[in-house]
């Protein structure tokens, strides 16, 4: 796949021989990274030929042919289409604009400061003096663009623009001539973006040199301005964008919906579909507030409201892909999908995402349509798949692991006008008239209804993420023999202190911190090394060492912890890593290891962490990957145990390996249920039958037998750090024994 260049510069050609090449070749010497699109409106004069000649000199030139002559403005769209770059600039192909000033013009986008930019010419220095009607004409055509868009440009037909490219690809535009200009324009503002102005200079032209603009395209770029700038074209929004229009003025009703949800909101909030951020302006003042949103013309709409707020955050996200949980760095105690779940083609899986999004005890606010017997062309009109009963809803809310904390109906009388306009009348929307007397009447309809009423239109849920069933289990009793004479039996490697004074057990300990409370941390160990533990892991609640009484390998003590955690916890999800590795970017490792516990709580399956491959290392097993069952998630096919070095090249060529770092997640009812169909014998496991345990590995015995593992791939920086050569790459010092 090819990078994405910085610009990308399109230039609409219609019978510009004279002067295209001098102009292409002042464009390939503006030192950007760029692409050239020329896109040929189907030019009679040889123009075409003059620019595929050049072409094949010039890779950076993309030269696309229009079948039949249609305009300034159908080329643009053309070019707009076919862009790849971050920004995106328009460029005549005569010689009245000089690309020499591209950088200047795309300097506040590139600074973050701008969404579009326009060059204007009377503002720019040098200027060739233009004809004065012509300059009296750009003069009131500019005029009337403020004067309906409520900007104040100097000059609104430029033809310098330039645009972060999903802006302007995110638009629709249709007008095929000069209107291209007024019809951006127009478009751009209401969209609200951040638009600059820059001066250029200028070097106009007169019609003998190829000028072809003209008196009709003056009246045809007034009517442009009036039909883009009064008007909207909901063509080119999202389908929910009336909708979401005229619901942001219904004020006393959105202030209804706000006092109904507001006691279950709290300081860390998640709001999925912002669209144009109006309940996101309830939630201000609250410690973070993170406005979110699929569709791009929205996000851009957040961005511009709220970009001068404190603790607002604007997010694209997506409930539909796994990609929205990387939005769970930031720790939300509250996710409101107000207007939401009946959009999404799979709303349990949504759910399920959201749930992975909250902190343990955190809420979810669901506000959707009630009444599946009100389904009608209302719905279908605004992109409801679906309209809820009670008891189906609290149901998926359950399914998706919370507990129902509250449910009621909200709207009652509004019910018949509803089933009156979507089923009788068959309208597709609310006429906008209907729209603002109903929120007339908020005040009326919210002391009749009452707190309670027994239906509605909408239908209201909360639902509270059950309290954290994670805990981890460090393994800490291995004998570290590989880095003798530095460990010894008395002092092994997890205990020696070694790492800016601490020790790997200590390390590990406080990653997991990171993560989870003291409690829920559990050591496993033997008698000798049960001391070691509790002195340097002041937190460590006693009862949580788990004395193995023998060595006899992971098998066993990973069964022995498991069944003494179900004991005290029930069906919990367990993490097991071993206390002797190095970790880099712990930041990440406690992000993986959040997926880690997320599937396996949610998903039948035993999980393990697989690493990167950054070297064809022969101490390590690796894991072969399968297909992928989710982002960054796969299938595991097998254990393979430590390889040749020709062997360990193969892996690293192929792609699919991974080294098996030993660590390991499962709920104990799925552990329960796969050593019940591979290992039986370590179904009895118990202090008091552990020495007669099967002293072998949990890889051999569990891990390669079972029926459903999956991997999740890391790349943290980890080492076993098995070797002094191990060591010093990590920056220990290793002292002199």
């Amino acid at each position: 796949m090819v990078d994405a260049p910085l610009l990308s510069v399109i230039i609409p050609c219609y019978n510009e021989r004279a002067t295209v090449a001098e102009l292409l070749r002042r464009v390939k010497e503006v030192p950007i990274e760029k692409e050239i699109i020329v896109v040929d409106d189907k030019s009679t004069d040889g123009s075409k030929d003059v620019v595929a000649s050049l072409a094949l000199q010039w890779p950076e030139i993309r030269h696309i042919l229009q079948e039949v002559n249609q305009g300034k403005g159908a080329a643009i769209r053309r070019g707009i289409d076919a862009a790849r770059g971050d920004i995106v600039i328009i460029q005549d192909a005569d010689l009245e604009y000089d690309p020499e000033e591209f950088p200047k013009i795309i300097q506040p986008i590139v600074d973050g400061h701008a969404d579009v930019v326009f060059g204007s010419r009377f503002e720019g220095y040098p200027r060739r003096v233009m004809l004065y009607w012509h300059r009296l004409g750009n003069a009131f055509l500019t005029f009337l663009s403020n004067a309906t868009t409520n900007l104040d440009l100097t000059d609104m037909e430029t033809c310098y623009k330039a645009f972060r490219r999903e802006v302007i690809q995110s638009i629709k535009l249709n007008s095929n001539r000069f209107g291209i200009e007024p019809e951006i324009t127009a478009k751009v503002a209401k969209r609200g973006y951040r638009i600059f102005e820059v001066p250029i200079s200028y070097y106009g032209r007169d019609y003998w040199e190829g000028k072809k603009i003209n008196w009709q395209d003056g009246f045809s770029a007034i009517w442009t301005i009036l039909r883009y700038g009064l008007f909207n074209d909901d063509s080119s929004e999202p389908r929910t964008y009336t909708t979401l229009r005229r619901r942001g003025r219904l004020k006393r009703y959105n202030r209804w919906i706000w006092d109904r949800v507001r006691p279950f909101v709290g300081q860390r909030v998640l709001e999925v579909g912002a669209g144009s951020g109006s309940m996101t302006r309830f939630l201000y003042g609250r410690e973070l507030i993170v406005a979110t949103d699929k569709e791009t013309p929205y996000i851009d709409r957040l961005r511009n409201a709220f970009r001068r707020r404190p603790g607002i955050i604007v997010e694209r996200l997506d409930l539909e892909t796994d990609q929205a949980l990387d939005l769970a760095r930031y720790s939300f105690d509250t996710v409101t999908c107000i207007n939401v779940l009946e959009h999404t083609s799979d709303d349990e899986a949504a759910l399920k995402r959201v749930n992975q999004l909250l902190t343990a005890g955190g809420r979810v606010i669901v506000y959707v349509p009630a009444g599946k017997s009100l389904f009608g062309t209302m719905d279908e009109g605004i992109g409801h798949l679906r309209r809820y009963e009670k008891e189906e809803l609290a149901e998926k809310l359950r399914h998706a692991g919370f507990e129902v904390e509250h449910m009621s109906y909200q709207n009652q009388l509004a019910r018949a006008a509803w089933r009156f306009n979507s089923k009788i009348a068959r309208r597709k929307a609310l006429p906008s008239g209907q729209s603002r007397i109903f929120d007339y009447l908020v005040p009326l309809l919210r002391a009749m209804e009452g707190e309670n009423p027994s239906n509605g239109l909408s239908l209201i849920a909360v639902g509270r993420k059950e309290m954290d069933s994670r805990t981890a289990v460090i393994l800490a009793g291995g004998a570290g023999t590989r880095l003798r004479p530095l460990s010894s039996d008395e002092n092994p490697k997890q205990f020696l202190q070694l790492f800016d004074g601490q020790s790997l057990l200590q390390k590990t300990w406080e990653r997991l911190r990171r993560l989870l409370p003291a409690q829920a941390i559990h050591v496993s160990t033997t008698e000798q090394y049960r001391a070691k533990c509790v002195e340097q892991l002041p937190e460590l609640p006693p009862n949580n060492v788990i004395v193995e009484p023998a060595r006899r390998n992971t098998a066993p003590a990973m069964a022995l912890c498991t069944f003494t955690i179900e004991q005290r916890s029930g069906d919990a999800t367990i993490a097991f890593l071993p206390a002797d590795h190095y970790i880099q970017d712990e930041v990440e490792f406690v992000r993986v290891l959040e997926r880690a516990y997320d599937h396996a709580r949610l998903h039948d399956e035993l999980v393990t962490i697989g690493i990167d491959p950054t070297e064809p290392n022969t101490g390590y097993g690796y894991l072969e990957l399968g297909e992928p069952i989710g982002d960054g998630i796969v299938r595991l096919r097998r254990f393979t145990e430590k390889p040749s070095r020709e062997r360990a090249e193969e892996f690293l060529r192929a792609g699919n390996y991974a080294w098996n770092a030993g660590i390991f997640v499962w709920r104990v009812s799925v552990f329960r249920s796969e050593v019940a169909r591979v290992a039986p014998d370590l179904l009895d496991v118990s202090l008091a039958t552990y020495d007669r345990a099967p002293a072998t590995s949990i890889d051999y015995a569990v891990m390669e037998k079972a029926s459903q593992v999956a991997t999740i791939r890391g790349a943290f920086g980890w080492s076993d750090v098995g070797s002094f050569e191990a060591l010093e790459r990590v920056g220990v010092v290793i002292p002199k024994v």
